[in-house]
């Protein structure tokens, strides 16, 4: 059955009201660097929407639904975005070639410094505290599997450098989310500790000698040796 001209405008009338709302919330939290998600308002949004706030609670079931789909519009943005500059940071420093566990230690220094500061670890970081509240913890699972792809780039070029290959069944794409994993446990960390990823500590290297890295290298390593295996000379 055909859809009456109403029906049709209707519908589009609400996408368009879904996606100003959406926009508002985004706008709003980026102009709050990452504060607590409670702090989004919704007066604030439905103001710089232009909505009538009914239109709010008839799309969404409640606020913490909306401020839910916020959270990941921003993290799905993000990470197109911060996949690229990680990228930018890491390319230049392994082709600039040279010992394999330096570039290891440098490009996974630089691949953190530039994750750590990203908007897709903001906007994680910021709503992994309220996932039980919101019912946000599928969605950023759901939005975590998507970057994993994105994010899978340096990763594989780490692993090249360090003359290594993914074992049987690892491919970079399960390495990525591994270490996007650990990466934001650390950023976590380093709200409370700050240094404390690059700070040094005793280390076997891979080639067996005692050395000092920054913990973040040691975690990167760590999760290279579990994945790959060394490509015969």
């Amino acid at each position: 059955m055909k859809e009456s001209g109403t029906a049709v405008a209707m519908r589009s009338e609400s996408t368009n009201a879904r996606e100003r709302l959406i926009a508002a919330g985004t706008a709003a939290m980026r102009e709050r660097g990452g504060r607590p998600l409670p702090d989004l308002n919704a007066d604030d949004v439905i103001e710089r929407a232009q909505v009538p706030k009914s239109t709010l609670y008839q799309l969404w079931g409640n606020f913490d639904e909306y401020r839910r789909d916020v959270l990941v519009e921003l993290i799905r943005t993000a990470d197109r975005q911060d996949s690229g500059a990680i990228v930018d940071a890491v390319v230049p420093i392994l082709e600039r070639g040279g010992n394999p566990a330096e570039l290891l230690v440098t490009g996974s220094v630089a691949y953190f410094e530039v994750f750590s500061a990203s908007d897709f670890c903001t906007w994680v970081l910021a709503a992994y505290p309220h996932r039980d509240e919101v019912g946000v913890g599928p969605e950023i699972a759901a939005a975590l599997n998507d970057a994993r792809d994105r994010f899978a780039r340096p990763i594989a070029m780490l692993v090249a450098a360090s003359r290594r290959r993914p074992r049987p069944g690892v491919d970079a794409a399960t390495m990525s989310q591994l270490l996007v994993a650990t990466y934001l446990g650390m950023a976590m960390r380093e709200r409370l500790d700050p240094g404390c990823a690059t700070k040094e500590l005793d280390w076997v290297g891979p080639d067996g000698s005692p050395e000092r890295w920054p913990r973040i290298a040691i975690a990167t390593q760590a999760i290279i040796a579990r994945c790959t295996e060394l490509v015969p000379q």
